[in-house]
């Protein structure tokens, strides 16, 4: 688990997508408790305890039998979510000439884009917040603020500045520079057809 996921950790709980999977293991083993350990960024090991959840277990239950009657059995597709981008992307491979025409997808796209809006706002208004927290906090390095605590540390990163180094040594960069290609899902909006003359 890396450092910036570790926050995740913290407290009682278990991060949701864990929990779900080691209450899944305990309706299978029968077992009345699990110990769950995590490395946080390679330093912190962290153990949790995590008892049985009945009820839980019933549900991921349910949603296994419905996956599998409807997903399985019936060969509906489910429908895709954000883990599943990187994998859809890959299955374009080698198609990138082909175009289809899917009217359907409009309204889709158009709450795509409203959310898109939105978070952006959202996120403007989180940093004005921010703002607000650091002018309160004065240069501080710390703040109590009810079941609260914010901190503010120096983080520190070694990064290449490949300008330079391709300036000073053009041949260890020759040699050590390695292409990627990916792709990226655009939507632009069409430009309105022009009205014919006459009209």
């Amino acid at each position: 688990c890396g450092l910036y996921s570790g926050a995740e950790w913290d407290g009682e709980e278990l991060p949701p997508a864990v929990y779900a999977q080691v209450q899944w293991y305990l309706g299978i083993t029968g077992f009345d408790k699990a110990y769950v350990a995590v490395l946080i960024g390679g330093q912190e090991l962290r153990i949790k305890e995590t008892r049985r959840n009945g009820e839980y277990i019933e549900r991921l239950r349910r949603c296994a039998r419905e996956f599998w009657s409807r997903n399985v059995e019936g060969g509906e597709e489910p429908e895709a979510k954000a883990e599943d981008r990187e994998d859809l992307i890959s299955e374009a491979e080698g198609k990138d000439e082909e175009t289809k025409l899917l009217p359907e997808l409009a309204p889709l796209i158009e709450e795509r884009e409203r959310l898109k809006d939105e978070s952006a706002r959202l996120a403007g208004k989180a940093k004005d917040i921010e703002a607000g927290i650091l002018q309160a906090m004065g240069g501080c390095g710390a703040a109590e603020a009810g079941d609260y605590t914010v901190t503010l540390r120096e983080r520190k990163s070694v990064c290449l500045d490949t300008k330079k180094l391709k300036e000073a040594l053009p041949e260890a960069y020759e040699k050590y520079s390695a292409e990627r290609v990916s792709k990226a899902l655009t939507v632009k909006k069409k430009k309105p057809a022009p009205e014919k003359e006459g009209k």
